[in-house]
């Protein structure tokens, strides 16, 4: 969404696939003054565009032939999208009966004019948020093997996938990408797939810059003491507690307890049932690292083996 030069075409998109998929030619008689835009020829530039009355016309074009609506990357909305957007969720929540359309929404955390709109709309309960987590390691083999046009994988090639991905999908997508234009991956006369040994490890360390640069820009804007919880934990690369962030110089405060819960809104750390943070998804430690000035990176790994050096010896002690 919001690359198009018309802020609106996404909108326009919808429904002109709408339209093809539900030709109900009674239904379009009615909303033909709504719709005329979409014909060849309209002056749009001498009309306005009647776009919210069209939020109508999806509702009742479900009715015909129930339908989903998927929208990704809504923090890219143009905020007149997002009024036509709000105008379909209003009607489907005023609607009597069992809505026949399904609407689902993907925005990244932080802010954004979408990001804030959701929450509006889900305050209304308008709308259910989801919260997605990375898979577990057989459906993240499952989902790798239907993307190569595979019934199951190796049990080697399916561990080495998990510890690169970590059960992101979006991750996991890339490594194959990258892992097939780098030729590690190639597809046999008999329509097997062939893995080189080490295919996904080299993938992995080759972070396409489609990765990197959507990871960097969830933490753009981070405030200082954000990033420093951050780049803490990246450089334990294991769930941390407040100790462990204090010994990386990180203290136990009210601006850190607030740092922490602005980092969780942004979706980059989640806390453990025990309470213990960790950075998601776990590639972000990479991308920190890179970043990190090298003697300020030895610095912190120093300070994140003392306790474990100290633990070490009371351990012997004993």
């Amino acid at each position: 969404l919001g690359r198009a030069t018309d802020p609106l075409e996404p909108w326009i998109s919808v429904l002109q696939q709408a339209v093809a998929a539900v030709p109900d030619e009674a239904l379009r008689r009615r909303f033909a003054a709504d719709l005329a835009f979409l014909e060849p020829g309209f002056a749009a530039e001498s009309q306005a565009r009647p776009l919210a009355a069209t939020a109508a016309f999806l509702v009742e074009a479900a009715e015909r032939r129930p339908f989903a609506l998927l929208l990704d990357d809504l923090e890219r909305a143009h905020p007149s999208f997002l009024d036509i957007l709000e105008s379909l969720l209003r009607l489907l929540a005023r609607g009597g009966a069992r809505a026949r359309l399904f609407v689902g929404l993907s925005v990244e955390p932080g802010p954004s004019p979408a990001y804030e709109r959701l929450r509006t709309w889900r305050d209304a309960a308008w709308i259910d948020r989801l919260e997605l987590k990375d898979l577990e390691p057989a459906d993240g083999a499952r989902l790798a093997a239907s993307m190569l046009g595979q019934d199951s994988l190796p049990v080697e090639t399916s561990r080495a996938l998990q510890s690169v991905s970590h059960g992101n999908p979006f991750v996991l997508e890339e490594v194959l990408r990258v892992a097939a234009e780098a030729g590690r991956i190639e597809r046999l006369p008999s329509g097997q797939v062939h893995v080189h040994r080490g295919a996904f490890g080299a993938a992995g360390s080759e972070l396409s810059g489609k990765i990197e640069d959507g990871l960097r820009a969830r933490i753009a804007d981070v405030p200082p003491r954000g990033r420093d919880v951050l780049v803490a934990l990246a450089v334990l690369r294991r769930p941390a507690d407040s100790a462990a962030l204090a010994a990386l110089g990180v203290p136990d405060v009210d601006e850190t307890a607030d740092a922490i819960a602005d980092l969780s809104r942004r979706g980059v750390v989640s806390r453990g049932a025990d309470g213990r943070l960790t950075l998601d998804p776990p590639l972000l430690a990479e991308v920190l690292e890179k970043d990190l000035p090298a003697a300020r990176a030895e610095d912190l790994h120093l300070a994140a083996g003392l306790p474990l050096e100290k633990a070490a010896r009371e351990g012997d002690a004993a």
